[in-house]
């Protein structure tokens, strides 16, 4: 498998590729390849919204991946737990009986738990080592976009400063994560008022923005010159056809299903082209012969 992409003439390598060994994302894979059969073939058809996407990331993924031989139960972690959960609601969800947010709420701690532990974690870990790698912690004007649980907050928080901004639209729950700095309430998908940054970073969060662009395009202008945005995410097909095996759950969620998904690299990497970015580059997160995305960069 190539990692490398195509821009402007010239082909662009990978600053790094960094195995996934926190957990068998093969198994994972599997898990959700049943789930997505169990949903594409219980005579369930939803025609609009939340329910309709799943169906048919369901109908992708049991296209696009043989039937696995064996599958792990929900004692493998809080992704495989949010399978179940899927599956088990599917009828209530296809009626529309019920949202994945509620279901999400009944289950205490299922969130935190998703969000702050493997796969999602792996995504946090490579962000905060590349800002620590650039020198872009210490006493730097830090915007982080989507903090949400803290899963990049806690890496971090022993090396930043008192010009450390956590944002989120509900920054009631970031106080739950002691950093210095301070909390605000930030909808990306309108302008800052922060200027003169020297980094802005974003996990797992820039792929709800309405109009990545137009995002993109508020990011930049909040940068000081030679400022970096860093932004962690995956990529909506992992090897071949195949989708990542979490597309499924998240499209439970408002924000996801209804602003696109998933971006690939090369997306991103264009559209920091076109906001006005300077350089741009990439680190890759792979378990085997999956692509599962990983940090993508760019400087003002």
């Amino acid at each position: 498998m190539t990692f490398s992409i195509s821009r402007g003439g010239k082909t662009l390598a990978p600053l790094a590729i960094e195995d996934d060994d926190q957990g068998s994302y093969a198994d994972l894979l599997n898990k959700a390849r049943s789930v997505a059969e169990s949903i594409a073939t219980r005579g369930i058809a939803p025609q609009t919204g939340s329910a309709k996407y799943i169906f048919e990331q369901s109908k992708a993924l049991t296209k696009a991946l043989p039937a696995p031989e064996s599958v792990l139960g929900a004692d493998a972690g809080p992704a495989y737990e949010v399978l179940e959960l899927l599956e088990k609601n599917w009828p209530e969800l296809a009626r529309g009986e019920t949202t994945g947010e509620w279901l999400i709420l009944r289950k205490a701690g299922l969130w935190v738990n998703l969000m702050q532990g493997w796969p999602m974690n792996t995504y946090a870990r490579m962000t905060a080592k590349f800002l620590e790698d650039r020198g872009l912690l210490g006493d730097k004007a830090i915007l982080e976009l989507g903090a949400g649980v803290g899963s990049t907050t806690r890496l971090i928080s022993d090396r930043v400063g008192e010009r450390y901004v956590r944002t989120d639209l509900f920054p009631q729950l970031l106080a739950k994560t002691k950093a210095p700095g301070t909390i605000a309430r930030y909808d990306f998908n309108q302008p800052g008022s922060w200027r003169d940054l020297d980094a802005i970073f974003a996990v797992k969060a820039l792929h709800c923005a309405r109009d990545k662009k137009a995002t993109l395009r508020y990011l930049y202008e909040m940068l000081a010159p030679g400022g970096t945005l860093v932004v962690g995410e995956g990529v909506p097909l992992t090897a071949g056809e195949i989708p990542w095996a979490l597309d499924m759950c998240f499209g439970m969620f408002d924000g996801w299903w209804d602003v696109g998904g998933l971006l690939t690299r090369g997306q991103w990497l264009e559209h920091f082209e076109e906001v006005g970015f300077k350089d741009s580059g990439f680190s890759v997160l792979r378990s085997k012969q999956h692509d599962l995305g990983g940090i993508v960069w760019a400087v003002k």
